[in-house]
């Protein structure tokens, strides 16, 4: 009877006996390293290709870090570029240009208005004997011409430097004068007028399309202003800003633009003085010079060494073009002035926070600096027509 209950027991699947191995004990080190240490402890070769997976690694996240630096910066600063392009899209620019002088805003001074109004049909503003005073300068170019400063600061501004510029030149030519409203008298009108139109976003070749355009184009400013005398152009930061390539081709592009600015200029004075007779007296705007300021470093050429050396390579060229056209010197048609103001990265002093604009003291400085080279130019083009 005993017999059969113990063949019941093992026979049923519930009782069945567990093998003797899964009771044994897992092996341990010692035992691997008994059997010549094939499948124990850390060999050689695996630190050595653990050190290497290790380098391996922080090399692809150093360069991953790069990559995405870069690419941040590249997108901040296509930010600035679709932010200028809304702003210009938001500003309404007049038909003439904008004035600042002198604590009035008008765009032309009252004495001039005076004459215009007096002068008989046949009479108009070109057939007036020559006056060096007040001597026209206007300032043409981009967002650093229009006073920006910066998307990081879009409520302040614009400080445009012509404002400065003019208050820095009529000092040198008279450092007892000082700035009145035009409303006042005809003693007000100042030795020099400087007048701008900044077009922010806009590249030099933007400028080139728009030449006859009745309202940005620079013979409408031409033909506006009888007296012009020099024309300032600062242009090109756009231009870097947005070139997809590098190497000396796309200088040369930019170059082609910047120069045919200068000749359009030239053009556009000859073809305003169309039929009117030239004389000592009155030399109309056949005497109209440019004077080209370099292009700007930023924090993005100092990011992207591509960028910078096209700045340099188009800047020299630009030197080399204004010194063979015409007469050397400042008694050239065409002179050019290196950007006076270095970017640092770092010394922001005169910088804004996006590392492309000047800030209000930025501007100051700018005008301050180009104002002795601006009235050497004008003195020149005195003496040549007194």
């Amino acid at each position: 009877m005993s017999l059969r209950r113990n063949t019941r027991m093992n026979s049923n699947p519930k009782y069945e006996t567990i093998p003797t191995s899964t009771l044994d004990p897992p092996p341990s080190a010692d035992d691997d390293d008994d059997d010549g240490g094939e499948s124990g402890g850390i060999q050689p070769f695996e630190l050595e290709k653990s050190d290497s997976r290790r380098i391996h690694d922080d090399d692809y996240r150093s360069k991953r870090r790069t990559c995405i630096f870069t690419a941040a910066c590249i997108f901040a600063l296509m930010s600035v570029i679709a932010y200028d392009a809304h702003l210009e899209s938001s500003i309404s620019i007049p038909a003439k240009f904008h004035h600042f002088g002198g604590g009035g805003s008008k765009s032309q001074p009252k004495a001039e208005e005076d004459e215009s109004k007096d002068s008989s049909p046949e009479e108009s503003a070109d057939d007036a004997p020559y006056d060096p005073a007040p001597r026209r300068v206007f300032c043409y170019g981009d967002s650093l011409t229009y006073g920006m400063a910066g998307m990081h600061s879009p409520h302040e501004g614009p400080y445009p430097y012509s404002e400065y510029l003019q208050r820095e030149l009529n000092y040198l030519y008279d450092p007892e004068y000082i700035p009145k409203t035009y409303n006042t008298s005809s003693d007000s009108v100042p030795p020099t007028i400087v007048d701008h139109m900044g077009l922010p976003g806009w590249t030099a070749a933007q400028m080139v399309d728009h030449l006859h355009d009745h309202k940005n184009g620079l013979c409408s400013i031409i033909h506006n202003i009888p007296k012009l005398t020099l024309l300032i152009v600062l242009v090109g930061t756009n231009d870097i800003a947005q070139m997809t390539n590098a190497g000396r081709d796309v200088g040369r592009s930019i170059i082609s633009k910047i120069v045919d600015v200068h000749k359009g200029a030239f053009e556009c004075a000859n073809d305003a003085d169309m039929g009117v007779e030239v004389t000592r007296h009155n030399p109309r705007r056949r005497d109209l010079h440019t004077l080209a300021v370099g292009i700007p470093g930023s924090a993005f050429q100092q990011r992207v060494p591509s960028a910078y050396e096209t700045m340099s390579y188009v800047n020299g060229a630009m030197k080399s073009f204004a010194s063979s056209y015409g007469p050397s010197g400042s008694g050239g048609k065409v002179t050019f002035v290196d950007f006076p103001i270095p970017y640092k990265e770092g010394e922001d002093k005169f910088w804004s926070e996006d590392g492309i604009h000047l800030n209000k003291e930025g501007y100051e400085a700018l005008a301050k600096k180009l104002a002795p080279r601006v009235k050497d130019i004008l003195d020149h083009i005195d003496s040549k027509i007194s």
